[in-house]
């Protein structure tokens, strides 16, 4: 069957999902299931990762009427004038993982209510009464108000789907999260303890501005029955108001902005419709947005919680707009997309740790230019790293970064060796600046190490000054899991005889009883393609990231949604393809060089 490219946003299992006019109410709906799902999956029965973008995650929310069980009716906004954040939990008097989480839910009104957290309860359970309602209000002890939403005109504008799902607005009424709790309750699912805080996250990202490292869950509980919305009629619906600039919001406009790392900027209608063409080029090979590529079902949520790829129908969207003639339509009066402020200050907050890197000259005209730099960790003390920044000195005058750590008696490597002995800190490229690792995990750094800097920039037509800013937060106690770095590299591949391109594969055995955080392959600039695949024990060969148009200019750490776990034996094997043809990099850099560096996180406790 054939779809409009506008008209349909897949769920994490496949299932269709929405964005369409609500009846008479105006309102416009978010993306929920309304295909039937498989057998298998009517009631899944765990919390669950799911697509973002699909789910209407980073959208402007109605200003919808809340009218409660008790006292006066008020809109979101009302709200939000007083508040900075307003959850919007569904819940269910009847329900028993509703009733589990009831309590869950009042405390954290208590804890974050002094913060500026409103809470709003919304109950789309038909067959429940007043009394049923206001027993739940008086038992748990719940102060926000408590929404009878006998129409289920609220729940169909959010797209509800359980009676356990909350929803988190920031101050500008942007749904920056929706989906379960915490991971602790299920259908028949009882642990001792939440691993997850999917709700406590998400609240306090909202509360500094920043988007919740996982922004879509699902959440196990009763289903709500939500009558099913029509899709639009006519591809002419296609309009940058209303659903290109969301688009661009997601996946662009961070870099693409006033004060942002790009050149140029993409944050309104004529300065998307004049470069139409030039987008229409990036996007249709696959350049921008810049990320490389990872191996997962189209109709499943990627596995990387930074992934900042289009989705095939954000991609198919955006194409056919820009060759709309004789000019993409701008659409009727909208809310657009509100992005947080630039932060003219550091994004984690003030850093425990500042220091920069001694620097190079960039000249004004050439070709890339490599440099080795070293600055010095100052504390006299071991540290627990939780967050890191990168920002160079000068704008424009570096287009990525590597930062390693050369701890107390390790050996310095030779200016053209990959460091790949050593543990790699992070990597900057222009909108990849901040680490933060999730809560109760830490990077501990030893008193006397020095970071040495691999620098590499582009002259831009101005001689500049090439040197980085490391700003660090470091955690208040030590964490209940330490990340750390392990390598594989090899430098100076043989090209193969009479072949366009080579390949050449390393290997990374991962330790045990340890858990897998992230993956940085490098390849330099002769790289075009990688592979990464795992095997072990008793398991087949199997790939979990892949890149065949491979750009040296975007050094990507892919960090997993949620760490997996490693079994005894597991090994890693990166299989990169370059091109012998690649001229060198200037300033003694190599250009064939091969490295997979891994963050493993184990109990902090063990050495």
């Amino acid at each position: 069957m054939h779809r409009r490219p506008f008209d349909l946003f897949r769920s994490a299992r496949g299932a269709v999902a929405v964005f369409a006019t609500v009846g008479a109410l105006g309102l416009t709906g978010l993306a929920r299931t309304d295909e039937p799902p498989a057998d298998d999956d009517l009631l899944p029965r765990t919390a669950r990762i799911e697509d973002a973008q699909a789910l209407g995650v980073g959208r402007i929310l109605p200003d919808l009427t809340l009218a409660p069980l008790r006292g006066e009716a008020q809109t979101i906004s009302a709200i939000l004038k007083s508040h900075k954040v307003l959850v919007l939990a569904v819940t269910g008097a009847t329900c028993p993982v509703a009733m589990k989480y009831s309590a869950r839910l009042a405390a954290l009104e208590g804890e974050y209510e002094a913060r500026g957290v409103a809470f709003a309860f919304i109950n789309g359970v038909d067959a429940e009464l007043d009394t049923d309602m206001a027993r739940q209000v008086q038992q748990y002890r719940l102060k926000g108000p408590y929404l009878p939403d006998r129409d289920r005109a609220l729940c169909k504008a959010l797209g509800v789907r359980t009676t356990t799902e909350v929803f988190v607005l920031d101050g500008n009424r942007t749904l920056v999260y929706r989906g379960a709790i915490d991971d602790q309750f299920g259908i028949n699912v009882n642990l001792d303890a939440p691993r997850t805080q999917y709700l406590r996250d998400a609240i306090d990202a909202a509360l500094t501005g920043f988007r919740p490292r996982i922004r879509a869950t699902y959440a196990p509980g009763c289903l709500v029955s939500v009558p099913s919305v029509a899709p639009p009629e006519s591809d002419a619906a296609i309009n940058y108001t209303q659903h290109i600039s969301w688009i661009l919001a997601e996946s662009c406009v961070s870099c693409h902005r006033p004060g942002g790392a790009a050149p140029f900027t993409l944050d309104s209608y004529e300065s998307v419709v004049g470069r139409a063409k030039m987008i229409q080029a990036v996007v249709g090979s696959g350049l921008m947005p810049p990320w490389h590529g990872a191996t997962h079902a189209p109709d499943a949520p990627s596995p990387w919680v930074n992934d900042r790829s289009l989705s095939q129908h954000d991609r198919d969207t955006l194409l056919a707009w820009l060759r709309t003639e004789p000019s993409p339509p701008r659409g009727p009066e909208a809310p657009l997309p509100v992005l947080p402020p630039i932060s003219r200050t550091w994004t984690i907050g003030e850093p425990d740790l500042l220091v920069t890197s001694s620097g190079f000259r960039l000249p004004a005209q050439g070709g890339l230019q490599h440099a080795r730099v070293m600055v010095g960790f100052t504390p006299t003390d071991d540290k627990w790293v939780s967050a890191l920044e990168f920002r160079p000195v000068e704008n424009n005058s570096i287009h990525h970064a590597l930062v390693w750590i050369l701890a107390p008696g390790e050996t310095l490597p030779k200016p053209e060796e990959v460091p790949g002995k050593l543990e790699l800190l992070g990597t900057y490229s222009p909108g990849d600046t901040i680490i933060r690792y999730p809560s109760g995990m830490a990077r501990r750094i030893r008193a006397g190490s020095i970071f040495l800097v691999d620098l590499y920039a582009r002259p831009m037509g101005k001689e500049a000054i090439s040197a980085l800013r490391i700003a660090a937060r470091w955690s208040a106690s030590e964490p209940a899991w330490r990340v750390r770095s392990i390598a594989a590299s090899a430098g100076a591949l043989e090209p193969a005889p009479s072949a366009a391109r080579s390949a050449t594969t390393i290997s990374l055995p991962l330790p045990p009883n340890a858990r897998l955080l992230s993956l940085t392959p490098e390849m330099r600039s002769a790289g075009r393609a990688f592979t990464i695949t795992q095997t072990g024990p008793g398991a087949s060969l199997r790939s979990i990231l892949a890149a065949p148009a491979y750009d040296f200019r975007w050094q990507i750490r892919y960090e997993f949604a949620e760490p997996r776990d490693i079994v005894g034996g597991t090994t890693l094997t990166l299989r990169g393809e370059h091109d012998p043809g690649a001229g060198p990099i200037g300033s003694g850099g190599t250009d064939d060089a091969l490295l997979l560096s891994v963050e493993v996180i184990e109990p902090a406790g063990k050495r």
